[in-house]
């Protein structure tokens, strides 16, 4: 049958039944297959079927293949997104004009689990362009961050203390450990004890108890009710001063009821009162006692 020029119409339905293969146009001219909201495409084969159809269009809409290079391609859909096809997260990235992915209720959170025998390295990773550099891994047993991490919230530890260099600073019960020197700028307050070895070195502040300065900024005693010693105690200096003059009082000095014998005389002495020694002399004490 041939047709050179003009229209193919039937007053019903029209049927093609080829012979063999049917072919519709050719290389150098416009093909246009039109029809309503029902048009398919059928492919048949050992009794299955695959039908391309169409949703009822809404708008004006143009679909567009885009132009590869040579080689055979899928068609990606809902179920597998081109499972096989070689498609990577990378192209999806190129492909994206936002490159972030929206959360809601129905898919919930974003997910990565392990192997079912544990992956044994990082299950995620944050790295530098040449990958040399690792700013970000997790793992199965922790977190590990190359450079700073800036926390705008509470650094929460339910099980472990928080290190500094592999050494633990503050245990997992709160207390501070292993500290060679507490540095402040401004007050510690609570029911807090410090114990250690290191300095408390405060640049521009007190040393108070109660709320009351006991050691001034410029290392002044002050506020003291009363100094005990468990042993010898002794307070030297270039001048040692008891008292002011605009301030009247008494001073008690108490001692017990041991002896003290004079190395040169081997005279025992009442070692309760107070003993001043002269200047660079061997021998020489005034002494003053309840007697």
């Amino acid at each position: 049958m041939a047709v050179n020029g003009g229209d193919l119409t039937s007053t019903g339905a029209l049927n093609i039944t080829p012979g063999g293969t049917l072919t519709a146009g050719v290389s150098g001219q416009t093909l246009t297959l039109q029809g309503n909201a029902s048009t398919s495409l059928r492919a048949t084969n050992a009794g299955n079927t695959t039908i391309v159809a169409f949703t009822n269009p809404t708008a004006n809409t143009t679909l567009n293949f885009p132009a590869l290079s040579n080689g055979t391609y899928t068609i990606c859909t809902d179920n597998g997104n081109c499972a096989g096809a070689g498609v990577t997260l990378q192209a999806a990235y190129n492909n994206s004009s936002t490159p972030e992915i929206v959360l809601d209720a129905t898919r919930a959170a974003l997910t990565i689990r392990d192997t079912a025998g544990g992956l044994g390295a990082n299950l995620l990773e944050v790295q530098s362009n040449g990958g040399g550099t690792t700013y970000l891994a997790v793992t199965a047993s922790g977190l590990t961050i190359t450079g700073t991490a800036v926390v705008s919230s509470n650094i929460n530890s339910s099980g472990g203390a928080l290190q500094t260099n592999g050494t633990n600073r503050i245990d997992n019960s709160g207390n501070l450990t292993n500290i060679v020197a507490l540095t402040l700028s401004g007050a510690i307050s609570g029911g807090t004890t410090y114990s250690g070895s290191g300095n408390i070195n405060t640049t521009g502040g007190v040393i108070q108890t109660n709320s009351t300065t006991r050691i001034d900024n410029s290392g002044n005693l002050t506020n003291i009710a009363a100094i005990t010693a468990s042993g010898s105690a002794t307070l030297q200096g270039g001048s040692l001063t008891l008292g002011t003059n605009a301030q009247a009082g008494s001073m008690v000095i108490n001692d017990g009821t041991s002896k003290y014998r004079h190395p040169a005389s081997r005279c025992a002495w009442p070692k309760h009162g107070i003993h001043i020694a002269r200047p660079r002399g061997r021998y020489s004490y005034y002494m003053f006692d309840h007697r």
